[in-house]
């Protein structure tokens, strides 16, 4: 007997769970490394004030191109996307979009773990800034439903799907 495919609804309920997983092991993995390290510097000197007379210029832009991280990662994110808007049906159009979604959190990752050894190294506040906004960043861009109709370009059946899959289950 041949096994039924599953729903589209199926799919989709698959592909969201599979986007936030990965997600949010991009994201807890630098928190764990913050937590080790911020425990780690405090018992040894202290984190010094941000913005104290004595502080290096280098560090503020250091922690200024890591918060910025995002205009490059999100710059190919939409040329991902563009890329793949071609495509015909609703799955291909969600693996393009966990594609450059990907590539993206990765981006951001690599800036929060740069932004955790700056904070290791120099142990100035201003790590602890840059690290929060790219804490910021990944919150903002979630994988959710919502996202992702607002990012790709679907049909209103297809947006329809994305948005009530759960009705369907």
């Amino acid at each position: 007997m041949k096994e039924r495919e599953p729903s589209i609804y199926h799919q989709i309920d698959l592909f969201l769970n599979g986007m936030n997983t990965r997600f949010y092991l991009i994201v807890c993995l630098p928190l764990l490394l913050f937590v080790l390290v911020y425990l780690e510097v405090q018992s040894r000197t202290g984190i010094s004030p941000a913005f104290e007379s004595g502080d290096h210029i280098g560090h503020y832009v250091l922690s200024l191109v890591l918060g910025l991280s995002w205009f490059p990662a999100k710059k190919m994110y939409k040329r991902k996307i563009l890329e793949q808007r071609q495509e015909e049906s609703l799955m291909q159009k969600l693996n393009a979009f966990r594609k450059a979604a990907i590539y993206m959190y990765l981006i951001l990752g690599s800036a929060a773990i740069l932004a955790i050894v700056g904070l290791y190294f120099a142990q100035e506040q201003i790590y602890l800034m840059a690290f929060g906004i790219v804490l910021i960043l990944f919150s903002v861009n979630r994988p959710t439903p919502a996202k992702i109709i607002k990012d790709m370009k679907l049909t209103a059946e297809e947006k329809r799907m994305l948005s009530e899959y759960r009705k369907f289950l």
